[in-house]
Parts: C-alpha cells; sequence; structure tokens
C-alpha cells in the first residue's frame, strides 16, 4: 500500500454538484463533499463547501472534541459564532472551538466557497517545524520525470 492517498474532488464547481445528507437529522444539501474517506485522512476531517448566491444553512452545530478551522476560497460568507457576526472572504482563516455554537450562509451575488478542517482541539503537540526533519538538503528536481 503507497504511503499516500490522492483524491480529485474536480473544480470547485464540481463541489459544487456533491450531495450532503443526514437523514436522521433532516438534512440534505448540495455543495458539501467530505474528504475523509475519500483521501483516507487519518488526522483530521476536511470538507470542500460551495454555497450558491442567498443560500443560508437552516441549523447550527457545535462539536464534543473538534475545533473546526475555516478558510475562505472564494465569495464572501457569513458566519454566527455565538452569536457574534463574522464575515469570512477569500483568504481568511476562522477558527472556532469545539463547542461553540457556528452557522453560516452566504452573502453577496457569487457563490461562497471555502474549506472545513476539523480536527481534535488542542491535538498538536509539535508545530510543523519542530515536527519535521530534513531529509535530502540537496534534493535533485533533474532526475524526476516531468508530468
Amino acid at each position: 500500500m503507497k504511503p499516500y492517498t490522492k483524491y480529485k474532488t474536480g473544480s470547485w464547481d464540481e463541489v459544487g454538484k456533491h450531495n450532503f445528507c443526514v437523514p436522521e437529522a433532516g438534512i440534505e444539501a448540495l455543495g458539501k463533499v467530505f474528504l475523509q474517506e475519500k483521501a483516507e485522512l487519518t488526522s483530521a476531517e476536511i470538507s470542500m463547501n460551495v454555497l450558491p448566491p442567498g443560500t443560508t444553512v437552516p441549523f447550527s452545530h457545535k462539536h464534543d472534541k473538534n475545533e473546526e478551522i475555516y478558510i475562505g476560497m472564494g465569495g464572501r460568507g457569513q458566519f454566527v459564532v455565538n452569536g457574534d457576526p463574522v464575515i469570512l472572504e477569500e483568504g481568511d482563516v476562522l477558527r472556532v472551538s469545539a463547542a461553540t455554537e457556528r452557522t453560516w450562509r452566504a452573502l453577496g451575488d457569487e457563490k461562497f466557497s471555502f474549506l472545513c478542517i476539523q480536527a481534535r482541539e488542542g491535538s498538536i503537540e509539535a508545530s510543523t517545524i519542530n515536527d519535521g526533519a530534513l531529509v535530502n538538503p540537496e534534493f535533485n528536481w533533474d532526475a524526476i520525470e516531468k508530468a
């Protein structure tokens, strides 16, 4: 088995065609694809999300153990975090702690696209620079076939 997994979601327009469904809660919506199973993730859940203009999420939610990190990829959205309105645009990052209530909606005349990364709150034991190890300080790119 390879030590990596590649999964192709397609363009953000393709993400907008994915169906998200939680029958026991009566929730069904287009524009959300979870990547944990598809990309064989073992340390986080990541979803790609696209809300058409004017779309609102009709519920709020929170988590028991996982914080969520939202990253604006395009358009403009509004989150409500424990009653506080927060605007999210392309390039913005919003972290919401596990037990905090949150919901969101698309603003404006264009679709709102964002990533959501969900991971166990407080689980990082070392920063990237402290967790990494230099393997090959003079990697030879000339030896690699170009795709």
